[in-house]
């Protein structure tokens, strides 16, 4: 959202972030609502959104991290990392924590 659309007495409902390579993956990151905003299918109308970018949509893959919102990603297709069918190699998923 553009800073200078927004007025200041008016508050931030929801923000999400997403990541694509262009190509076969993308990331969703931060799908956050406001307390008062819960329930009304604001989650579920900006992550049908972000799905949609064109970015998004051409990936194969959608990762995504939740703590507890695995019931409203389900809805979109979303399923968890040890339901995926076995990849046809052996692979190591590695991260760097700073």
């Amino acid at each position: 959202m553009d800073r200078r659309a927004r007025r200041p007495d008016q508050p931030t409902v929801t923000i999400a972030r997403a990541l694509s390579d262009g190509g076969k993956l993308a990331w969703l990151y931060d799908v956050v609502v406001a307390p008062a905003w819960r329930g009304r299918g604001v989650g579920q109308a900006l992550v049908r959104l972000i799905l949609d970018h064109p970015t998004v949509r051409r990936a194969r893959r959608v990762w995504l991290g939740t703590r507890d919102a695995q019931t409203l990603y389900a809805k979109f297709g979303f399923i968890e990392r040890q339901d995926l069918p076995p990849r046809g190699f052996t692979t190591t998923d590695m991260v760097l924590c700073r």
